[in-house]
């Protein structure tokens, strides 16, 4: 408990640094709440770009999911250009329930389903506009050719000055998106539908009482195939195989799709694992101070080298990884040459 601010409380978060807290008598005016109501404030975190954006502002997306996605925090205001207000339900996020290897309810596994669906409804016309350029709706091989495009030029190449020689000694190879350019023409026109992108066991929260689900973290939404939806979350849930296969089943009923989808899942799944090793290998080496301990170092090398062997990509040995991210700390640490 914090004594300057009493009942406030972080929460953790890749894009944003969130704050709950009462609402003291001003803000809960301005938000139509009672004094005392518990909120959650979000700070953005300038943090690396690795996934394409929609929309600037999440307020907007969790505008037009209201009413349409059963559980979703509801916009209370805007504090300054960047930071907002949300509601704040209590609740547990899925990952504290059921941690990686666990055996989830197969409820949970339905109800997860039901929330892809639920966002998949949301109607077109409430989805606030896409981006000058973006691809039509139905044609999937552009959608998947734009993500290729933006880890190509936003990620692989934008940050290749700081990080280009830590991707080449652990072996991340120079094509490990592009290739999927080819394979992007084959896929199958799907109409375009409201994505959320990330959910993962922590944006997905099981609320008292049930097994009922409130979905937060809108800020990375797309407009776009619904089998991304479905390959995103897959990678990112690190299900069990029979977990796994129950979730695609589940979905190709509930979205009313037969065999015909599994080449293209498989394209798009591959897609996230091999885009995801650029993200994974940057994370794990800022996570290191200038003189990272040998648990750190072990742990940030471990978390490289299962992104690589996920995404089909033979790893070194855990010790020339060790050596790459020294290195890498060497060289971010190294004084500018000077200029005469």
């Amino acid at each position: 408990m914090n004594k300057r601010h009493p009942g406030r409380r972080l929460l953790a978060g890749y894009h944003n640094r969130n704050y709950v807290a009462p609402l003291g008598k001003g803000l809960a005016a301005i938000a139509g709440c009672a004094p005392g109501t518990y909120a959650k404030f979000r700070i953005p975190l300038r943090t690396l770009e690795v996934v394409p954006r929609c929309w600037e502002d999440e307020q907007d997306v969790l505008d037009a999911v209201q009413g349409h996605v059963r559980h979703v925090p509801t916009p209370l205001a805007r504090v300054g250009k960047k930071q907002a207000l949300h509601t704040y339900v209590e609740g547990l996020p899925l990952g504290y329930r059921y941690a990686r290897g666990d055996r989830i309810d197969q409820r949970v596994l339905v109800r997860i389903v039901e929330v892809m669906k639920q966002i998949a409804d949301v109607p077109s016309a409430a989805v606030p506009p896409r981006p000058q350029g973006w691809p039509k709706s139905g044609d999937s091989p552009e959608f998947l050719r734009q993500l290729v495009r933006f880890a190509e030029q936003r990620v692989r190449q934008r940050y290749r000055s700081d990080f280009g020689g830590l991707f080449d000694s652990v072996g991340i190879p120079h094509d490990v998106v592009t290739r999927f350019d080819k394979p992007a023409a084959g896929l199958a026109r799907r109409d375009f539908c409201l994505l959320h992108t990330d959910l993962h066991r922590g944006n997905l929260v099981l609320l008292p009482g049930g097994d009922e689900l409130l979905v937060i973290d809108w800020e990375i939404a797309l407009y776009g195939d619904p089998l991304h939806e479905l390959a995103t979350h897959l990678v990112r849930m690190g299900y069990r195989d029979e977990e796994w296969e129950t979730v695609v089943e589940l979905w190709k009923q509930r979205f009313g799709r037969g065999h015909e989808i599994d080449y293209d899942l498989a394209v798009y799944v591959a897609f996230e694992r091999a885009q995801s090793v650029l993200t994974d290998t940057m994370r794990a080496a800022q996570s290191l101070k200038s003189h990272p301990s040998p648990w750190a170092l072990a742990g940030a090398a471990e978390n490289i080298s299962r992104a690589l062997a996920v995404a089909e990509i033979q790893p070194p040995k855990q010790r020339e990884i060790s050596q790459a991210l020294r290195a890498w700390l060497r060289h971010r640490s190294a004084p500018a040459p000077s200029r005469t």
